[in-house]
């Protein structure tokens, strides 16, 4: 029985279904990420789980779970590339849920990155699923911060890899939050979504201190002194001002008024009445009534007038008869 050799094409063919099988059963693993000694995340690939207090969920241990909009339940599942794994789902109700982890022993300036390696889903909605992962560098623990940095969403079903979920921050202080959010706006039915492997990496060191801020200094430093000569000037006119008011040149407009010389006029205004009294005795008794001697100075002077009328009536009368 004669048996016909295969083909040269037929052996390539059976060669690539052999390496494509292999290619199929080996699994994906995260191990590379989780494994790595630079790695700050506590259970990084889920290997251990703790009960929730007061709820009916199961998270990995060192993670807290967080609900945002509808009622899912929250799990352990053995769907991962290197099981357990985290699972969230509804059956008929949409919702947004996640986990988080506060990381210490933080660097203040460091770059880190958070990178999410598991993260696939069973819905009956095709690209209907969001996932992503995100930093809070304040180390907060609210997923609605917007101190959140979060990675690009991923909607598409596909197996991931470790450049689909990744995301950077700088740290501000001396913790930092890991946060991972799914996002089902739309039930389809049953969805599910599974999670496994987050690590937070420091890949740069914080900036080393420069000079930048000493430049700005100089540029103020010119300014005081130009300030300070423009009120000096206007200072000194000032002083002028206050000189010039020597009230001295306006004293002397008081030694001006010599109106006192004037009352010398007095004595020229004195010789015109002597002129129009021929009697002597007249200035004397109206010197005595100017000088404040009462009403008895001006009795004997009208006695005097009238005896002096009486006398001159008498002399004419008596010539007469003569």
């Amino acid at each position: 029985m004669h048996i016909k050799r295969p083909t040269r094409f037929g052996t390539l063919l059976f060669l690539f279904f052999v390496i494509s099988g292999a290619a199929l059963w080996v699994p994906v693993t995260h191990a590379d990420g989780c494994d790595n000694a630079q790695n700050l995340t506590f259970n990084c690939d889920f290997d251990t789980f703790n009960p929730v207090p007061n709820r009916p969920w199961v998270v990995p241990t060192g993670w807290w779970p967080f609900v945002e909009a509808g009622s899912p339940v929250i799990d352990q599942s053995q769907d991962s590339a290197s099981p357990p794994a985290q699972r969230i789902w509804s059956d008929g109700v949409g919702f947004t849920a996640g986990l988080y982890q506060t990381v210490q022993g933080i660097t203040p300036g460091a770059t880190y990155e958070a990178v999410l390696y598991w993260a696939p889903y069973s819905s009956n909605g095709d690209d209907s699923i969001e996932r992503k992962v995100g930093i809070d560098p304040t180390g907060g623990t609210d997923p609605r911060s917007p101190n959140i940095v979060w990675s690009p969403g991923l909607w598409r079903f596909k197996r991931l890899t470790d450049k689909d979920l990744r995301v950077q921050a700088v740290a501000q202080s001396g913790t930092v939050t890991v946060f991972v959010r799914v996002h089902n706006p739309i039930t389809h039915g049953r969805d599910q979504v599974f999670l496994d492997g987050v690590t937070l990496i420091k890949i740069a060191d914080p900036a080393p201190a420069t000079a930048t801020p000493i430049p700005p200094t100089p540029t103020w430093t010119p300014v005081p002194p130009t300030a300070t000569p423009t009120p000096s000037p206007s200072a000194t006119p000032t002083a002028t001002a206050t000189t010039t008011p020597s009230a001295t040149p306006t004293n002397t407009a008081t030694v001006t008024p010599s109106p006192t010389a004037t009352p010398s006029a007095i004595p020229t205004v004195t010789p015109t009445p002597t002129a129009t009294a021929t009697p002597t005795p007249v200035p004397l008794l109206t010197r005595l009534a100017e000088s404040g001697g009462g009403t008895l100075p001006w009795l004997l002077t009208s006695a005097f007038f009238v005896s002096l009328v009486t006398i001159v009536i008498w002399q004419r009368r008596r010539h007469r008869n003569r």
